[in-house]
């Protein structure tokens, strides 16, 4: 299946630092990072397993970026997901606490929502089930039709416009608030070349830690962080029945937001946090897990809006309301499967 792969779309093949041990446990680039990160003298001869690695990269991310995902087939996908899975087979950890109080969603309402009149269910103002996801085998920046998360934005505009609701459709404005008071552990996307001020302050932070790792290392870091980054801020048409101009950035997603090993001694991330392509990266969304959203999240109001103009492609300030809404409804109260509207 990987020889098909290879061959149908020109890329590079699996080089022997990524073939895995007999005891597949490990392979010889994880077992030379591992030396890098603890961090240990590497030998010559691990060198040369770093710059194998080096060299592959600098072959397979450009034979990634040169398929045409727009035309992608979703059978093809899931081929190319085994690749990417046999030779992207470590995870570069970079963590990034960040304090927040509150986050906003749209959710966009369906006729199914409602019961006598209302959406009544908060479980509609969280995120799609598992199951709707899985049939709908439709990608999202970050998240494959294999997963679910919660999206939301610091900032109610930049909300809006993620989401895009057209006129005349009905959409709430859903509050989350940080019932912990603690701080999230959170994946930024790093190493993108775009003018944003938590990418620079991520930059900044990669930058210092490159310094301190072997130069071999550091290189690889950049390559796939880089590669990343770059289809995280992304801005392309949609024009894929399955959105697979998404794949790259869903499929990491995905590894990086998957619980780890409970022998594991870091936690598990919280959400992944990346710059507004709608906002042209001005301002910053995240893609939060579900147990992190149980846990952690308090819904604290709901405004429910009927749209009566857009104005999404109009070069706004992130203060300016990127559509015009009509207030319908509001609540402030909601018990464990209802939502107590103030009318």
């Amino acid at each position: 299946m990987l020889e098909e792969v290879m061959q149908k779309y020109n890329l590079p093949p699996v080089p022997a630092c990524k073939i895995y041990h007999a005891d597949m446990q490990t392979n010889p680039e994880q077992d030379v990072i591992l030396k890098c990160i603890n961090p240990e003298k590497i030998t010559p001869e691990e060198e040369e397993v770093l710059k194998d690695a080096v060299t592959f990269y600098k072959e397979a991310f450009p034979a990634l970026k040169a398929i045409n995902l727009s035309v992608l087939s979703f059978e093809d996908a899931e081929n190319l997901k085994k690749y990417l899975e046999a030779v992207f087979n470590f995870n570069l950890m970079v963590f990034n606490n960040i304090h927040f109080e509150v986050v906003f969603r749209i959710s966009i309402v369906k006729d199914s929502f409602r019961e006598k009149g209302k959406v009544r269910d908060p479980k509609f103002l969280r995120y799609p089930d598992l199951k709707i996801v899985q049939d709908s085998r439709l990608y999202n920046r970050a998240n494959t039709c294999d997963t679910t998360v919660f999206y939301a934005s610091f900032l109610e505009n930049v909300a809006l416009r993620e989401t895009k609701p057209e006129k005349g459709q009905t959409i709430i404005l859903s509050i989350w608030k940080n019932k912990t008071g603690k701080p999230f552990n959170s994946y930024p996307i790093t190493n993108a070349k775009i003018k944003n001020e938590g990418i620079e302050k991520a930059n900044k932070a990669f930058e210092e830690t490159k310094t301190m790792n072997h130069p071999l290392f550091a290189e690889i870091m950049d390559l796939n962080l880089a590669f990343l980054a770059s289809e995280f801020v992304k801005e392309c048409p949609i024009n894929n029945p399955n959105r697979l101009e998404y794949f790259y950035s869903a499929f990491f997603a995905d590894r990086i937001l998957s619980p780890l090993r409970e022998d594991d001694p870091i936690a598990d991330y919280d959400f992944i946090i990346y710059p507004s392509v709608a906002w042209k990266h001005r301002e910053e969304n995240i893609a939060m897990t579900t147990t992190a959203l149980n846990n952690k999240m308090l819904l604290v109001q709901a405004k429910e809006f009927e749209v009566l103009e857009t104005y999404y492609d109009q070069d706004l300030p992130t203060e300016v309301c990127p559509a015009k809404l009509r207030f319908i409804r509001e609540a402030n109260w909601f018990e464990k499967d209802l939502i107590i509207w103030d009318e």
